[in-house]
């Protein structure tokens, strides 16, 4: 029997986000998040802290493949309570997901984060351990259930307003936001989409929460050993640099936190 998502990956159109239809959705009154000042209409926040985030979260989500409307937890930069959602810090991406193959993606990444050819002391090679400067490739899909409570995990820890964009792909949502959050590292949301829909197909993983330069995912088929994990925190890594240089230190430290965790978390100085 094939497996069954818990929620639908994709929804026929991308959603309105007319007032009549956050009303039905109990997200009124909203503030509008564009692009620039005046700009394209690309999300709407609700001007409130929910009582219940989860539950209407799950309500919104549950109906995704219809309504085309994906819920997200959004978070503001520290010590403000607009940025970069309604400051005008919203840019349009250069291209969308469908652009992009997501191993080209990753390996350039890869290339551009692992140490320099030139350094070559033990520590520069030991962070990338048990892989050297050339990316390992694409981690296998994770294979069995899914797990039910990684959403109700990831969005309870999660602080935020809870708003919606209009996609047909939950990884959508950094371009059609037009979101800046790693763009000291890289500025084409279109490709961190194209990586963010694989690792939808094959771990389960779909973004929940979104900040300043923050990213969080719930993940449903997370690693289940440590061989898979390192792969997977290879992939990381190419993403996010800052997950090793600031965070776990290596690879391995990194895979070690990822077997069975059902939520991923990123940040990009």
């Amino acid at each position: 029997m094939p497996r069954m998502p818990l929620l639908a990956a994709h929804a026929c159109a991308a959603a309105s986000l007319d007032e009549t239809t956050l009303r039905a959705w109990g997200l009124w009154p909203c503030l509008d998040a564009r692009l620039e000042p005046g700009g394209e209409l690309v999300a709407r926040v609700s001007a409130t802290r929910s009582a219940d985030v989860v539950a209407q979260w799950h309500r919104i989500a549950g109906g995704f493949a219809d309504h085309g409307l994906w819920p997200l937890v959004f978070d503001t930069l520290r010590r403000t309570d607009d940025r970069p959602w309604f400051s005008g810090e919203l840019e349009a991406s250069p291209s969308s997901a469908d652009a992009h193959d997501p191993t080209t993606v990753l390996r350039t990444w890869w290339s551009a984060v692992v140490p320099a050819e030139q350094e070559r002391s033990a520590d520069a090679l030991q962070l990338l351990q048990p892989f050297d400067r050339t990316f390992p490739g694409l981690a296998d899909a994770t294979r069995g259930p899914e797990d039910p409570a990684a959403f109700t995990l990831a969005i309870g820890a999660h602080a935020g307003r809870l708003g919606v964009v209009g996609v047909t792909r939950p990884a959508d949502v950094v371009a059609a936001l037009g979101w800046q959050g790693p763009v000291n590292h890289y500025g084409d949301m279109g490709a961190l989409a194209a990586v963010l829909r694989s690792w939808e197909d094959r771990f389960g993983a779909t973004v929940i929460g979104i900040g300043f330069d923050t990213l969080t995912l719930a993940v449903t088929r997370p690693p289940r050993s440590l061989d898979h994990a390192h792969r997977i925190a290879a992939e990381h890594m190419a993403v996010c640099m800052d997950c090793i240089y600031q965070g776990s230190g290596t690879i391995d430290e990194h895979a070690h936190s990822l077997v069975g965790a059902t939520t991923w978390s990123f940040w990009w100085d």
